[in-house]
């Protein structure tokens, strides 16, 4: 089975290389209050905004087009 994240292996392996931006999800997401995201493309490899979801972040859309969606995502509230 095809795992999303393997899409992004290659890229973090560039950076021996080349500085890059790159980052895992899990390493991407801690410490952010919101920020932007571009959904675009088939599904197995645009997983991130299900998996947002998933961990409480709200994803807010600001425009879509043929090419995808974008979103406004905001960091889950702290539980209280």
């Amino acid at each position: 089975m095809h795992h999303p994240d393997m899409v992004v292996h290659p890229l973090l392996a560039l950076r021996k290389f080349e500085s890059t931006q790159v980052r895992t999800f899990d390493k991407f997401l801690p410490g952010r209050e919101e920020f932007l995201v571009f959904s675009s493309g088939h599904p197995i490899l645009n997983w991130q905004t299900a998996r947002m979801k998933e961990l409480g972040w709200r994803l807010e859309p600001l425009g879509e087009n043929a090419d995808g969606q974008l979103y406004r995502a905001y960091a889950p509230k702290p539980h209280s």
